[in-house]
């Protein structure tokens, strides 16, 4: 069989950049292959001149005016080349320009913007396998009648003597397909063109890579299949069995573009765990994701886009190791019978635990189930076996956990997707890599350890985005800045100036007396202090809902110190269930409530009391009493309780007109403000009572980042106006 190999192949080449790349394992083992000499004519080696009209179908890929690559016309606006061609630059498509209709590559005519790039989602830029892309134009490609170079002499070699002459280099996998010819042979400029059967006229290839110095006759191309070759690629958890509604909350589908991609977990309500490389290389373009919940249909249920990608920065594309993201939504996801967060374990699996992997893809037979399925057969195999397994391929890494069934297998579809102790209920490992072929009983497939990265994760999903926290040595580092008294969203966007540096504190507060406010409590988590929150009943306390948002379902995370001025010391009681306010809005803080109900009763004395909840708003005759622990005002952290007594009302009518049209000061919401004291960061959550009537009117919400006395009141989420809720859920 004779193939016609039509290529845009002239390119002065200067740079190593647009060498006929080869596989990073091939660069490691045969250095010398890649720094042999470039051919001097940069083309098809000895191709020959192609006339007008013969190759219609050959266009030349443009980047930032400078010609990179072929491609092939496969319809009125598609473009199919080489993943390499375009790689890393897939969300940047108004970079690239396709030059159509001519064989002259220094056309300054018939010239198409780019409209999208779509690189096949398993290219691997280390083996250059998948090395696909499909490329659409802003308009129809219309044929013309309209110098292409050609290699006519290529043969088809067989897998077996391709893989024979490229020795242990280098895989050939079942997406390459090799040629040869003892005359002409692809170069350089010639990646992502066509490879076309002359007998029939149709395309089955695409050059990928092949030998740097493009000698006729030495090493075979090889060739990608054309794409509907590649879309047959096992996609697939193997002998997966049906998911019913309900049964794996915390699945979700990864979509980029709209086309569904990865598989993730949710560990929390406005956070998603996924693998790195189902995000890599548009980490800067998170708007092109979006996640689908509360279905074990892919292709319905509710979305959500992704507004914030946090790869592991450590993530290596070569070993995959750390192959970990954490992605933000853009609003939380809605709670119900068939959604919740799974929990992260903090211990590695054991050969003796049931491992239950979920995700979507093709199944044995080559269908592709819409419907969710599960494996869980899988059982942990230990680093040492795994990397006997993987002997010579990749290093086992302490960051990965390998698992494997008789039965049953993850496959490429499954990734970024949960594998969950079925034991625990938590998960221990989020999908990663394992053998093309997704043989069952093969070699173990390889998941991203949750126990390793845990501390990473609960970093960028904002575990203990608590705003409020303070515990940390002056001065303040990036990650305290993160925790600062929080803006509402639209006050952050509109005045950016007022983020300023500035340590949490009651700023100017004075000593509190043992006994004095035995209604406050310090609200902790995971054992760090980071609100405050007042005693309502022996088993109730009342806090800030910004203080447990997004781990409402994880109330053995929060414990309560009480009976204490002293935040380090005093008794300790669990949390049994939050109960955060249903109406709480995390971009405008309205609605700043949550009701905490203790795993035991709190035990009375001297130094511990309950405090009242006021039905009547306070007025500008009333002094205000605020209590909470922070650095003060030289920058200290103080161990002890503060308070500022000072404190008055401001109406919403003059509240509203200082925080100006970025926000809406609402009826659930209290403002106060003193010309020397203020509340700040670290006072989230604590009590705001009437000095008058002793009763509690507020819970310290929000307020300006620079705690500046006499400046923006600091408004405080209304006790009076919420009393029904609050009542109904401490009962």
């Amino acid at each position: 069989m004779q193939f016609f190999l039509a290529l845009l192949g002239m390119v002065g080449l200067a740079s190593a950049s647009l060498r006929l790349p080869l596989p990073m394992e091939v660069i490691q083992k045969h250095p010398h292959l890649m720094h042999e000499p470039i051919h001097p004519d940069a083309r098809i080696v000895y191709g020959k001149p192609v006339g007008a009209g013969e190759a219609q179908y050959q266009i030349g890929l443009f980047r930032s005016g400078s010609f990179i690559c072929g491609g092939s016309i496969i319809n009125r606006n598609t473009i199919v080349t080489a993943a390499h061609c375009v790689y890393n630059y897939e969300s940047r498509p108004n970079l690239f320009k396709i030059l159509y209709g001519t064989t002259d590559r220094t056309s300054q005519n018939n010239f198409a913007e780019v409209q999208s790039i779509t690189r096949h989602p398993q290219y691997s830029s280390n083996t250059i396998d998948y090395d696909v892309a499909v490329i659409r134009t802003a308009k129809d490609l219309l044929p013309s009648d309209n110098a292409v170079a050609s290699a006519e002499s290529l043969k088809y070699i067989t897998t077996a003597e391709c893989q024979q002459r490229w020795g242990t280099v280098n895989a050939i996998t079942d997406r390459m397909l090799c040629t040869m010819s003892t005359e002409q042979s692809a170069c350089n400029g010639d990646s992502g063109g066509p490879l076309v059967n002359k007998k029939n006229g149709q395309q089955i290839g695409i050059v990928s890579w092949g030998a740097s110095g493009c000698k006729v006759g030495s090493y075979p191309n090889e060739i990608a299949e054309k794409i509907p070759q590649l879309d047959d690629s096992p996609q697939r958890i193997i002998n997966g069995k049906p998911v019913v509604a309900g049964e794996i909350k915390y699945q979700i589908a990864l979509l980029r573009g709209g086309r569904f991609i990865c598989g993730g977990s949710i560990i929390r309500q406005n956070a998603v765990l996924t693998a790195a490389h189902c995000v890599f290389g548009s980490e800067n373009n998170p708007t092109l994701f979006s996640v689908r919940y509360g279905t074990t249909n892919r292709e319905n249920g509710t979305t959500v886009t992704v507004s914030k990608i946090n790869r592991h920065p450590q993530y290596n594309q070569s070993t995959i190791d750390y192959d970990m993201a954490v992605l933000k939504l853009s609003q939380p996801i809605q709670l119900s019978a068939n959604v919740a967060p799974v929990n992260l374990s903090t211990v590695l699996p054991t050969a003796a635990d049931d491992l239950l992997l979920s995700g979507w893809g093709r199944n044995q037979n080559w269908q592709v189930p819409i419907n969710l399925q599960k494996a869980e057969t899988l059982k942990v195999i230990s680093q040492a076996v795994c990397q006997s397994n993987w002997a010579g391929t990749n290093a086992i890494t302490p960051r990965m956990i390998c698992a494997k069934s008789k039965d049953q297998s993850a496959c490429n579809g499954d990734s970024g997707g949960p594998l969950v102790n079925k034991k625990t209920g938590q998960q221990v490992g989020v999908v990663s890599w394992g053998s093309s072929d997704c043989g069952v009983n093969g070699r173990p497939n390889i998941y991203s350890s949750v126990p390793n990265l845990i501390g990473w994760i609960n970093k960028m999903s904002f575990f203990l985005v608590l705003l409020a926290a303070l515990s940390l040595a002056s001065p303040l580092t990036a990650g305290e800045r993160a925790r600062r008294l929080p803006l509402p969203k639209e006050i952050a966007e509109k005045f950016p100036d007022d983020d300023v540096d500035v340590p949490p504190r009651i700023i100017n507060g004075r000593p509190v007396a043992t006994g004095e406010i035995g209604y406050q409590i310090a609200l902790l988590a995971g054992g760090q202090f980071i609100c405050g929150g007042s005693i309502l009943k022996s088993n109730i306390v009342l806090t800030a809902a910004h203080c447990v948002y997004g781990n409402e379902d994880r109330p053995s995370l929060f414990s309560v110190r009480y009976g204490t001025i002293n935040r380090e010391s005093g008794t300790t009681v669990t949390v049994g269930r939050i109960i955060r306010h249903p109406n709480y809005n995390p971009t405008t803080l309205d609605y700043d409530m949550a009701v905490l109900k203790l795993s035991q009763p709190i035990q009375p004395s001297a130094n511990v009391a309950a405090v009242t909840l006021s039905s009547t708003l306070p007025t500008a005759s009333d002094s205000l009493l605020l209590s909470g622990w922070g650095r003060n005002q030289a920058g200290q952290t103080p161990v002890f309780l503060q308070k500022a007594d000072t404190l008055k009302v401001v109406s919403q009518t003059v509240c509203q007109a200082n925080w100006g049209g970025g926000v809406s000061i609402t009826a659930r919401m209290i403002c106060a403000v003193s010309r020397e004291q203020s509340a700040c960061n670290g006072d989230s959550g604590g009590p705001l009572l009437n000095k008058g009537t002793g009763q509690l009117v507020g819970v310290v919400s929000w307020g300006s980042r620079d705690c500046s006395p006499g400046g923006k009141p600091n408004v405080y989420a209304s006790v009076p106006n919420l009393i029904g809720w609050i009542q109904s859920s401490s009962n």
